[in-house]
């Protein structure tokens, strides 16, 4: 006998892109005031559609697509190849080319971790660092599944409240931006790669921006 299981929106959005996944999860973990509760309507022009799969009753967790979806494998950072998103964002020289007011109120003090790691949907590297006054900013690379940047952009705004999004181009590249009362998000997105810079409790959109402005994609 077989049975319908509907994935929950959040876990297809972003394990759908593979990666821009673990910055996002983290952005909506730590600030559950602001996960969104409203299904936001976005006026796409590509067309995207996620199939909801038939499990046998009784399949084990691990053995389902959301099961799979979970599962990371551990790489080390030269199995990735390229690595855009910037790692030294901690060292003084490159503390002093960024000029906003946020970093030299509230400045990056530590690189805290760097991961890469592979689902099923590809590879992805991520950083975390900690800002002076304790929030953390976590940036990510990831594979875009999707591979059509204006399909992958809609489906980037239809995360947030439009009332907080907008969109620019930032080196050539798409960038999704959410500014939300507490939560600041930049997805930069660039043919079959996305990345996120995004930050909880710090009012650092600019700062998150002058990040996503060193990163050529």
């Amino acid at each position: 006998m077989k049975k319908k299981n509907t994935i929950v929106a959040v876990l297809a959005t972003v394990t759908l892109l593979g990666g821009a996944g673990f910055a996002y999860n983290q952005a909506f973990a730590s600030n559950s005031d602001e996960q969104p509760t409203t299904n936001y309507e976005s006026s796409s022009v590509a067309e995207v559609q996620i199939t909801t799969p038939t499990i046998e009753e009784g399949t084990p967790l691990a053995e389902t697509p959301e099961g799979q979806l979970a599962e990371r494998k551990q790489l080390e950072l030269e199995d990735i190849g390229e690595v855009n998103i910037p790692l030294n964002l901690d060292t003084s020289s490159v503390a002093g080319i960024m000029s906003t007011n946020e970093t030299e109120n509230n400045p990056i003090v530590e690189l805290v971790e760097v991961q890469a790691s592979e689902n099923i949907y590809g590879k992805e590297v991520y950083a975390t660092y900690r800002l002076a006054e304790g929030q953390e900013i976590f940036i990510s690379q990831s594979e875009d599944v999707l591979e059509n940047e204006q399909a992958t952009v809609e489906l980037a705004k239809s995360w947030y409240d439009p009332n907080n999004v907008s969109t620019q181009e930032i080196n050539g590249a798409t960038a999704v931006i959410e500014n939300g009362e507490t939560r600041k998000t930049v997805h930069l997105i660039k043919d079959d790669v996305m990345y996120t810079i995004c930050s909880n409790g710090a009012d650092n959109l600019d700062q998150l921006i002058e990040i996503a402005n060193g990163i050529q994609p």
